[in-house]
């Protein structure tokens, strides 16, 4: 049993390695981008990951008030946070 748990700390923090180095991907790209994008624009920028994962992180990094997001129709877009 100890041996499990062990595997499972293993891969609880290669899971927040991964997620963090992802977030340092998805932040430079909003920074950088002159108009809202969209979770398939980003992932296509990053090229890793899934677009579900992408839209994990995005809104990992929007309760972290480093992006934000527009709704355009049924379009959802992110972008960095700006106070407003």
């Amino acid at each position: 049993m100890i041996h499990l748990f062990s595997i499972i700390a293993v891969q609880v923090k290669e899971s927040i390695r991964a997620a963090e180095e992802l977030m340092s991907q998805v932040l430079p790209i909003l920074k950088r981008a002159e108009r809202p994008l969209s979770v398939l624009e980003i992932h296509e920028l990053v090229n890793a990951s899934r677009p579900f994962t992408i839209g994990c992180v995005l809104e990992a990094l929007e309760l972290e008030n480093m992006a934000s997001r527009e709704i355009l129709g049924e379009k959802v877009l992110w972008r960095k946070f700006e106070e407003t």
